[in-house]
């Protein structure tokens, strides 16, 4: 009898752990359709909402426009190169890195609205 009732209530532990995990699982970030192969795009918005603009993998570094400055809130590197974004003009600032065939749905607090430039290679 011992031994049943155990099992019985295993089941049921496990059936509700199985429940709640399903109810309660995060919502998958799809990478963006609008950034190619090849590309680091980034975005105005968290989610990959208004892109502000993209590079080919592996370009020099630049600055971004001054409509564009300390407006990114997300972004995806979708080449095999990894990328790498800064906080301050001219590569100055933190530089955070862009790894490749990743992406970022919310950069979030701190770094928020703080790109200024970015290169095509790492840190």
């Amino acid at each position: 009898m011992k031994m049943k009732l155990r099992m019985t209530s295993r089941v049921a532990v496990a059936a509700a752990v199985v429940a709640l995990a399903a109810a309660g699982a995060p919502a998958a970030f799809a990478a963006p359709a609008d950034c190619s192969s090849g590309q680091v795009c980034v975005y105005d918005n968290i989610n990959y909402g208004s892109q502000l603009g993209w590079r080919w993998a592996g370009f020099a570094r630049t600055d971004v426009s001054s409509g564009n400055n300390d407006k990114m809130s997300s972004w995806s590197n979708n080449s095999g190169t990894n990328a790498c974004w800064y906080t301050d003009a001219n590569g100055g600032g933190v530089g955070l890195q862009m790894n490749q065939w990743t992406d970022n749905h919310d950069i979030g607090w701190p770094w928020n609205d703080t790109m200024s430039s970015w290169k095509g290679s790492s840190c």
